[in-house]
């Protein structure tokens, strides 16, 4: 079985209990709670409300410390 945190996801999220990301310093900071705890094993990322460049940035931010990702293709 596999656990993932909350998701992160854009200004004004859709879902309850979602990490509201609006920069890329929020992407940043919201990547490093997960790995503190150590106590998932990936994190989600939604496309409902999150900005095309912080889609992208996430996963990239992501890869170098060693954090798994799984995300929604955005549809625009």
């Amino acid at each position: 079985m596999l656990a993932w945190g909350a998701k992160i996801e854009g200004i004004a999220p859709v879902w309850k209990d979602e990490v509201e990301v609006g920069s890329e310093a929020d992407v940043d900071a919201a990547l490093t709670r997960p790995k503190q705890r150590g106590k998932v094993d990936f994190v989600k990322i939604a496309d409902n409300r999150l900005k095309p460049d912080l889609f992208l940035h996430a996963p990239r931010r992501a890869k170098a410390p060693g954090i798994r990702t799984l995300g929604h293709i955005p549809r625009h």
